[in-house]
């Protein structure tokens, strides 16, 4: 009995020593580790002149997830009417799967929210605030 009395009482001991030295032990789950990263720049042109550009960075990671950032941006006098267009967004995929996506896009002012993300049931694809539900193999 008084073995088990003292066991407990150096348990109660370490613990309170733990949370006084700032040595609390934290569990915590382990975010998917990078594998590989590039990043993708191409050159826009419209007839023969360069006018914007594209860049992407896709992420690889050991969990199977894929992540793809993107912006693009695109301008050019047409006679009497500029075009301006420029686009920037995130994609994530896992297991070959699309589980989110935003994407915001401008094109001369007028602007488009595009959000998308995994459900149990397929995808939840919003435009502008317009919700949809779609197939998962949409």
């Amino acid at each position: 009995m008084q073995k088990c009395r003292f066991v407990r009482n150096i348990a109660c001991l370490c613990s309170a020593w733990l949370c006084v030295t700032g040595l609390a032990v934290t569990v915590r789950a382990e975010s998917p580790k990078e594998v590989d990263h590039e990043t993708r720049t191409f050159r826009i042109s419209v007839d023969g002149k360069e006018r914007g550009q594209c860049t992407m960075e896709i992420e690889t990671f050991d969990d199977g997830t894929e992540k793809m950032q993107i912006e693009a941006a695109l301008t050019f006098d047409y006679k009497v009417y500029v075009y301006r267009y420029h686009s920037k967004g995130s994609e994530t995929w896992k297991n070959g799967r699309l589980t989110q996506l935003e994407n915001l896009a401008d094109l001369n002012k007028t602007k488009v929210r595009l959000q998308c993300k995994s459900t149990a049931n397929g995808l939840l694809l919003a435009v502008d605030g317009k919700v949809s539900d779609l197939a998962a193999d949409t």
